[in-house]
């Protein structure tokens, strides 16, 4: 990895705190977007910034990583934090790093993945190299012995090696990372989008749709705010939707399995 890559700081109980702090729903579900229906208990705590933002400049975004409830009985939980950093490259591509941690229930700890990921500056934020290097930390956030794993890649014209095994992928590739970029800056109307995208940077996930959704008023961090959505599908991933907001800040993704809600985000 890196010098500059960021120090850890978990944004999913320090911004938010814990499902059991939750507050009442500020609306009734069926007032929100069917995406963010499940989400309704811990909409209140995102922080949307009202300062102007350049999705095509340098800034970094922290999101506290949920799991969305699964019926009026249950709550959704924190689950972790996800910090990406995005730079410009002197030869004019993008970088992004990137710092996720999730908890890990079962074994009583944490997975941390610390990502540097150089792409192109194009409509999708194609990857074209990068390493990732992963551990699994025990509840004091010390690294388990024989759990650190360190994997590099590239990516071009169609070909994938990943730690020295070659695999074939389209042209037109992205990441699950690289999206958190490329959604900022399509227009609200984009025209569909077909690529394969590498699941943090690991796992190739073929034949993915990205294209501009529905636009939705609703009462978010305790105000109106008019968000944006583009819609994902694709081979071996769960329907996935992006909620930006008029600035083209995204505010919130989220599938069945996972979200991603702002906690802060400043341009740099």
């Amino acid at each position: 990895m890196s010098d500059d890559s960021p120090k850890y700081r978990d944004c999913g109980e320090g911004i938010f705190g814990s499902a059991a702090d939750d507050p009442a729903p500020t609306q009734e579900d069926d007032m929100l977007p069917y995406s963010l229906q499940l989400l309704s208990d811990a909409l209140p705590k995102v922080e949307i910034p009202t300062e102007r933002f350049d999705p095509n400049g340098e800034w970094e975004h922290n999101y506290a990583i949920w799991i969305p409830s699964r019926g009026k009985d249950f709550k959704s939980e924190p689950a972790g934090s996800l910090r990406i950093r995005r730079r410009l490259t002197p030869d004019g591509n993008i970088r992004l790093v990137v710092t996720q941690i999730v908890r890990m229930k079962d074994v009583n700890g944490s997975g941390r993945s610390k990502a540097a990921i150089t792409c192109v500056n194009d409509k999708l934020c194609a990857p074209i190299r990068w390493q990732i290097d992963s551990e699994v930390d025990n509840p004091d956030g010390k690294q388990v012995r024989l759990t650190s794993v360190s994997i590099s890649g590239e990516a071009s014209g169609g070909s994938i090696t990943l730690d020295g095994k070659k695999i074939t992928a389209s042209e037109r590739l992205s990441s699950s990372w690289s999206l958190f970029d490329a959604v900022q800056r399509l227009p609200f109307d984009a025209k569909e989008l077909r690529f394969d995208m590498l699941e943090e940077m690991e796992l190739l996930k073929p034949d993915q749709m990205l294209w501009a959704g529905e636009t939705a008023e609703m009462e978010i961090g305790g105000r109106k705010t008019r968000l944006h959505s583009f819609e994902q599908i694709g081979w071996g991933i769960l329907p996935f939707t992006y909620w930006i907001d008029d600035n083209h800040r995204l505010i919130v993704a989220v599938s069945q399995r996972r979200a991603y809600l702002l906690g802060s985000a400043s341009s740099k």
